[in-house]
């Protein structure tokens, strides 16, 4: 409530300097760069997908993952920001630019639906960040006797964790609250370069740490091992989730890009950079845990149970350093992604209603707390509780939201706004090469197909 009155007072002193019919764009191409790609840089790449590959047999799941990355999330990643930049509008009215693609109108709205679901429990995970990283500043982590203990206490304590995801939402609100160049661009393209020098760091780090070759050999070379079915379906899924498809992110930040921008050569860029960013961090990961004798299929408990007890092992200087640029690493990413996902919104809002930054964000910010308050509540009460709404979003919008908005963008791509229009859109400055060409209609054209089976092996996993 505290919050609330604050946020009131603080946007009731501020001028409304925005205009919904001056549409923002990014200032340079380098700069929707670093903001796209530290968008898809998220917990995706840094959390999930070290478990993942952990999960599923190691190397055989990074050479899926790779391929499916460059050969099926390029193109729809490239889809999805040119789509954006032909409309010039978000998800609020991209599909209201053309009388053919207003029935379509619920899949930005599915978007942008999603994407609210998701904020809500990004920035819940992020106060958790938040709240290791201030403890191991202070030195508290290293003081700990259970981390299991330590870790279920934390997500059983509703006023600490509504605390924390309080922080990180008013965090994301300031930036976005200043737009584009001078809020998101500027910001992401001051933390990807800390980011990527951090994780570098940490990458060296493992590298010359005593038998990290094991660790590295799990990783680098291929073997069986608990490689399956699921796991293609799963490299699948964790492609589109770390590039961000399906989210609403790429076409809303597609409509702020300069129509002369090269989308081909960016689009390559961005998908390169998150997937290389990927595989940076397993190259952290498994010499480290390889190392403290640690299984690489620890799961989701490796980052806040696992990890801190072996830092606490270290008992040194180094300790203090990896443990806060890990954290600080898990920090940046969550927070970038949750900037996008919030811009999500706010344009969705703008353009749907025709209002002003300032409104949109005055308008969603206590409708976000709220979110956040009851996942909060029902995963703090989960035991005692019929359901745990923190699990069934996490389940409706990463395993289904996602690839089902995926599957129908691939549709509505072939069927309405046309394969041939995506090509236009691609070619405003100069032709794309034939070849180029040839392998984005013949992967487009088979992508609901693969998608569509993504969806299949998830019911039958399921059921």
């Amino acid at each position: 409530m505290v919050y609330l009155i604050i946020f009131y007072l603080f946007m009731s002193n501020t001028n409304n300097s925005s205009d919904t019919q001056n549409k923002e764009n990014f200032s340079s191409l380098i700069g929707f760069i670093a903001t796209t790609s530290a968008s898809a840089v998220g917990l995706g790449n840094i959390w999930k997908f070290s478990y993942e590959v952990g999960k599923h047999g190691g190397a055989l799941f990074l050479i899926m993952y790779i391929a499916f990355s460059i050969l099926l999330g390029f193109p729809l990643v490239l889809a999805e920001l040119s789509f954006g930049r032909f409309t010039g509008k978000s998800l609020g009215k991209a599909y209201h630019t053309k009388k053919e693609y207003m029935q379509w109108n619920f899949l930005g709205n599915m978007a942008a639906l999603t994407s609210f679901l998701i904020f809500a429990i990004y920035t819940q995970i992020t106060g958790w960040i938040l709240s290791y990283t201030i403890d191991i500043i202070s030195g508290k982590l290293f003081y700990v006797k259970d981390f299991s203990n330590y870790y279920e206490s934390f997500v059983n304590h509703f006023s600490l964790q509504f605390f924390y995801t309080t922080i990180i939402v008013f965090i994301v609100v300031l930036i976005n609250r200043l737009g584009i160049q001078q809020g998101i661009e500027r910001v992401c393209s001051l933390i990807m370069p800390i980011f990527l020098f951090m994780l570098i760091g940490l990458v060296i780090y493992a590298i010359l740490l005593p038998g990290s070759g094991t660790g590295i050999s799990f990783y680098l070379f291929p073997r069986w091992g608990n490689f399956t079915l699921q796991s293609v379906v799963v490299a699948l899924s964790q492609s589109f989730l770390s590039l961000s498809i399906g989210s609403g992110i790429l076409i809303t930040y597609g409509s702020y890009v300069n129509k002369k921008e090269n989308l081909v050569k960016s689009s390559a860029i961005i998908t390169f950079s998150d997937t290389f960013v990927s595989f940076l961090m397993g190259c952290f990961i498994f010499p480290f845990v390889f190392f403290h004798k640690i299984s690489p299929a620890s799961g989701s408990k490796l980052i806040f149970i696992v990890l801190p007890q072996v830092l606490q092992k270290i008992n040194n200087y180094w300790a203090v350093i990896i443990g806060l640029m890990f954290f600080s690493l898990l920090l940046f990413a969550s927070i970038t992604s949750a900037i996008a996902l919030f811009e999500v919104i706010l344009s969705y809002l703008e353009d749907k209603y025709e209002i002003n930054r300032e409104e949109s964000v005055f308008n969603v910010t206590p409708a976000v707390i709220l979110l956040t308050g009851i996942t909060i509540y029902s995963k703090t009460y989960a035991s005692i509780l019929p359901f745990n709404l923190f699990d069934i979003i996490i389940s409706l919008t990463l395993d289904w939201g996602l690839p089902i908005i995926a599957f129908l963008f691939s549709i509505f791509l072939i069927k309405v706004w046309k394969i041939e229009n995506f090509i236009k859109e691609l070619e405003r400055e100069k032709p794309i090469h034939k070849y180029m060409k040839i392998y984005l209609q013949y992967v487009l054209n088979i992508s609901p197909f693969l998608i569509g089976a993504i969806l299949v092996f998830s019911i039958f996993g399921v059921f």
